[in-house]
């Protein structure tokens, strides 16, 4: 009986420390390990675990739609859409990096880490606007908070 339930435990805590999150939703928003939804096709031997703890927590946190705009004083403006497919909250930080028609990084003393959650199964908005009118595109990337 204590030799099935240290299996059981031993199991569980290697499930919880395994469990992958490295996907991707597109090239503009990169969402990290620890926030985004889980790949259970990451390591074949952690594979039955993850499927067996996906189908009890969910996979994570995914983007539903990306959104942008050029407002009136000639800013771009940013909206993602993310669904927590995950039942738990899921804690996180977020950045945004504004491009200019080249594809190079403009400086921008707003592109800090910002916190974020995103309760379980609960959608939320994330929007930026850029402070240069250079800005032709956006990055979007993702951190767990450690």
């Amino acid at each position: 009986m204590k030799i099935r339930w240290y299996f059981l435990t031993t199991v569980l805590a290697v499930a919880v420390l395994t469990t992958g999150c490295n996907s991707n939703s597109g090239s503009k928003v990169k969402v990290r390990e620890g926030v985004a939804s889980d790949s259970i096709t990451s390591n074949i031997i952690t594979r039955p675990i993850e499927m067996a703890i996906e189908a009890v927590t969910g996979p994570g946190v995914e983007v539903t739609q990306v959104t942008k705009r050029r407002n009136p004083d000639g800013f771009l403006e940013v909206q993602v859409n993310c669904f927590n497919n995950s039942k738990r909250t899921k804690r996180f930080q977020y950045k945004f990096q504004w491009l200019d028609a080249d594809g190079f990084v403009l400086d921008s003393r707003a592109s800090v880490w910002l916190d974020s959650s995103i309760t379980g199964k609960w959608e939320d908005v994330f929007k930026g606007i850029s402070t240069q009118k250079e800005a032709v595109d956006f990055r979007i990337d993702t951190r767990k908070i450690k």
